[in-house]
């Protein structure tokens, strides 16, 4: 038996009768999951590329003046207190039932009291500023002014920082991801070239964090400029309602517990790994980690719209559209990340030669592996984390969060006495895959996403699981005979022609066509329209 989806009205909305609100259409959210792959993926490759200059033209030292200053801001992001998030749950929820009135309510509220606490953060760093540079960073005497100055500046952008994310909140329960990802693109991408900017033009460290803070400014300024155009009932009753503070701070409360939990979750293997082993183990089990993770965009283009969706589907109180929706993402992720994993872990060896050496290739090859197996269950668990929060239930992965500190806190400590490196990666693995199993039984009792045996075969999730393991298993075998990346095409036709005749549904095959004939329309548009020139 299915337990009801609770109803979790908005703090601040009346009780107004619901009206009908926007559509969740599986076209906006593939294209939403394509503009936050460009998005992530854009300003990452430019980061990569300007760093090598960056740390040349500042100097190692100013360069890890900087990088603490980037660290600082991260920390301080703890005084959003996950109003960011619970913005964008609450606006969905309201845009859903049709109240505009709600929207307005939410948003200014969390603006007002996200400025309030970007004020208080501000006043800190300001106080601690002298401790830090002084005593704590170890900062060349040479170099103080320009660090005392940069950590003050910053300060003065969390304000900022934090209003903008509520702007950007409301924006993405909108579904308006093309206008987040054209601000959000441009806005990272500015944070690793303007240093650069700096640089040429003789600026010294403080310059450069000023160039950082305008650039936030105006971030800040589109953020708002583009959320009143895109919601004008916005405009309207612009003030702080007290009587919404609770509901924010409620479901905010519980996501900053996560926010805490996650960060040591996700960085005491290393600290271990240091401890227990050395500090060149620690780069050996490092180095295939951020790779893995960087991977990771791809599907977490996926969820950062799922989240607004649910949310906005509960306030619509359509369930049935929920359970679709959920099952398409879980079915989507097992085809689309599932390969990946797969290709990680027979080309590990290559991708680590290639990239950081023949040593590296020899050493964290095991791990490269073991931590891509965990990164397909760790992509699966984000889809019933969308709905568990998106169905206004944050407490629930934060206590589970809480748990697995006692739990595998130990077990990592363990095995990687008796492991080494491999024992870490071994360990991550349990963890995401306890965590994804959890989540998944959590999203059956909040969201009612238990599925019959029939139904589950009716979406294709059996099917897209058994794709992947003949993918693998094929896969496997031809490139340990051929020992070359051409023996994998077999396989991959394979898995393609697999998913086309036997996982995706008539109507998916029909929106896979429609897109390719709109692909191939618009590039032969472009190479007659060259040919003309």
């Amino acid at each position: 038996m299915n337990t009801p989806v609770p109803k979790n009205p908005s703090p601040g909305t009346g009780s107004a009768r619901p009206r009908p609100g926007f559509e969740i259409r599986p076209g906006l959210l593939a294209r939403n999951t394509i503009l936050n792959m460009l998005g992530l993926g854009l300003p990452m490759i430019v980061g990569v590329l300007a760093m090598p200059f960056t740390i040349r033209g500042l100097g190692t030292e100013r360069f890890g003046i900087l990088s603490l200053v980037w660290v600082v801001v991260g920390y301080l992001a703890f005084f959003d207190l996950g109003l960011s998030r619970a913005t964008t749950k609450f606006i969905a929820e309201a845009l859903g039932r049709g109240e505009s009135d709600g929207i307005s309510r939410i948003l200014w509220t969390t603006v007002f009291f996200q400025a309030a606490m970007g004020l208080a953060g501000a006043a800190l760093l300001a106080l601690a500023t002298p401790l830090l540079v002084g005593r704590f960073l170890h900062v060349p005497a040479a170099l103080m002014p320009e660090a005392r100055t940069s950590f003050m500046l910053i300060g003065v952008s969390l304000p900022v920082v934090l209003v903008s994310a509520s702007f950007r909140g409301a924006l993405e329960a909108r579904q308006r991801f093309d206008l987040v990802n054209i601000v959000k693109g441009i806005s990272s991408t500015l944070n690793y070239v303007l240093p650069l900017v700096g640089i040429v033009l003789g600026f010294d460290l403080r310059g450069v964090v000023a160039l950082l803070v305008g650039a936030r400014i105006l971030a800040l300024v589109a953020w708002m400029g583009l959320c009143l155009k895109a919601m004008p009932a916005l405009r309207k009753q612009v003030a702080f309602r007290r009587e919404s503070v609770a509901g924010l701070l409620k479901f905010g409360g519980w996501l900053t517990v996560s926010n805490i939990a996650r960060p040591v979750l996700t960085y005491f293997d290393r600290f271990f790994v240091g401890s227990l082993l050395n500090l060149k183990a620690v780069g050996f089990y490092t180095a295939p980690y951020e790779i893995v993770t960087k991977v990771g965009i791809l599907p977490g283009s996926l969820i950062l719209t799922l989240f607004p969706s649910f949310s906005t589907l509960q306030g619509k109180e359509e369930p049935e559209k929920a359970r679709t929706l959920y099952g398409c993402a879980v079915k989507y992720l097992i085809v689309g990340m599932g390969p990946v994993s797969v290709l990680l872990v027979l080309l590990a060896r290559p991708i680590l030669r290639i990239w950081l050496g023949a040593e590296f290739a020899a050493t964290s090859a095991l791990v490269f592996q073991i931590l891509a197996l965990g990164f397909l269950t760790n992509s699966l668990a984000d889809v019933p984390l969308a709905l568990i929060q998106g169905f206004g239930r944050p407490d629930l992965p934060a206590k589970l969060n809480v748990a697995e500190l006692f739990l595998f806190v130990p077990l990592s400590w363990l095995a990687i006495k008796r492991w080494g490196i491999a024992g870490a990666a071994g360990a991550w693995t349990v963890r995401v895959t306890f965590e994804m199993a959890v989540l998944f039984v959590m999203a059956c009792r909040v969201g009612g996403m238990r599925f019959s045996g029939r139904e589950i075969w009716r979406r294709g999730i059996p099917q897209s699981v058994a794709a992947v393991v003949i993918f693998g298993a094929s896969g496997a075998f031809a490139f340990h005979f051929s020992g070359m990346l051409y023996g994998l095409i077999i396989p991959i036709v394979v898995f393609v022609a697999l998913c086309w005749y036997f996982v995706f549904d008539r109507q998916e095959i029909a929106l896979l066509r429609t897109g390719f004939a709109r692909l191939r329309t618009s590039l032969g548009g472009r190479r007659a329209e060259g040919e003309s020139r």
